[in-house]
């Protein structure tokens, strides 16, 4: 789906595209009626038609560099919704085992014992942290061994890994598809960023070049219609009201 902002520029753009291809004979007739006067020894009438048409094929170049950019944008956006339940859920799901995890030790080791554990303050929420926080649980449990309080207690630290791993590697792995599709997400923000830029300058320039000769030659009805506006870049006259809102955010 096209962004608000890039339809309404593509919309200006394939407009003056089609003023030109439609009237450049027209109008190349016109201009050389108009300045055939003022022609000297041995100098050529230029060919206006060739030099509108031209100008026509930037345009219309520029405006489909455009849309393609804004469509590869709009696509890696609609990537990142999904991902970012997936990576909520499984958080959720390593949060609830560390809290587990803590709860089960603390009934047969003491706070210092916990402690070495890597259970340190209040368990993190970030995913990262999170992340972090469960590596350095389990990196605890491999390695050391621990008497419990009490001889009757007893921790299947087996189970426990077995639970706590896989919920660790998923929210890692997770992480870093949503650090990667942000990092995608921002240059393809970038590229359309840069082909908006590119489009409105070309725009600009175009349909400025085309409605002046119009005016030239007293077509200011069709001038009017391929005038850009002042008020706003990249957009006709008839195109500048109520500017759309796009919803995409800066990267």
């Amino acid at each position: 789906m096209t962004s608000p902002v890039v339809t309404r520029l593509l919309k200006s753009n394939r407009s003056v595209v089609q003023h030109i291809e439609t009237n450049a004979e027209r109008l190349d007739e016109k201009l050389k009626a108009l300045l055939k006067p003022h022609l000297r020894s041995g100098e050529k009438m230029p060919d206006f038609a060739l030099g509108l048409t031209l100008m026509g094929r930037l345009l219309a170049a520029e405006g489909s560099e455009l849309a393609a950019a804004d469509d590869a944008n709009e696509a890696e956006k609609l990537d990142d919704p999904a991902l970012l339940r997936a990576l909520e859920d499984a958080n959720e799901s390593l949060y609830k085992a560390t809290t587990r995890a803590r709860e089960m030790l603390a009934g047969a080791f003491t706070s210092k014992a916990l402690a070495s554990l890597g259970f340190k303050g209040d368990t993190p929420r970030s995913p990262d942290t999170l992340v972090r926080f469960a590596t350095n649980v389990l990196t605890a449990l491999d390695s050391h061994t621990l008497t419990p309080v009490d001889d009757g207690a007893s921790v299947d630290v087996k189970k426990l890994v077995k639970r706590l791993e896989p919920a660790r590697d998923k929210v890692h792995a997770l992480a870093g598809d949503a650090l990667r599709e942000a990092r995608e997400l921002q240059q393809t923000q970038a590229a359309r960023n840069s082909a908006i830029e590119r489009a409105v300058e070309a725009f600009n320039g175009v349909a400025g070049a085309a409605s002046a000769l119009l005016d030239l030659v007293g077509e200011t009805a069709l001038a009017e219609r391929t005038r850009p506006s002042a008020r706003r870049s990249g957009v006709t006259q008839t195109e500048e009201e109520d500017p759309p809102v796009d919803p995409t955010p800066t990267a």
